[in-house]
């Protein structure tokens, strides 16, 4: 994805990188909203919890798979984000992990940055 978005719709898409969004949540969405020219407003980082748009209020998978996030009132890096647990995944998932690795490292080193 992108690489086509690259080649053809933008040829220096912005990528955010989740731990940098939540490492600096305030600074990465401005320097995001100064890339792709939208006016950074203070809303974008912080959010009532509970707040879902309607259309999601009564899909139990949203409620019950998203619940940390639909009680959450904003970006807040994790105090467990540095441990995590040891997954056996099966080996069609690895192969896929894998097989992506370098599209990731690529946009990795594209995310945007702040100076």
């Amino acid at each position: 994805m992108y690489s086509f978005v690259k080649d053809n719709l933008d040829a220096n898409p912005v990528v955010v990188d989740a731990d940098d969004l939540l490492e600096s949540p305030k600074q990465i969405m401005k320097e995001y909203c100064d890339r792709v020219g939208i006016k950074y407003e203070e809303h974008m980082t912080t959010w009532k919890p509970g707040e879902i748009i309607q259309a999601w209020q009564d899909k139990a998978w949203v409620m019950e798979w998203r619940r940390g996030a639909l009680n959450s009132s904003g970006f807040i890096k994790s105090e467990t984000s540095s441990s995590k647990p040891v997954i056996e995944y099966p080996s069609d998932v690895v192969k896929a992990m894998e097989d992506s690795q370098a599209f990731y490292d690529k946009m990795f080193s594209v995310r945007l940055r702040l100076a």
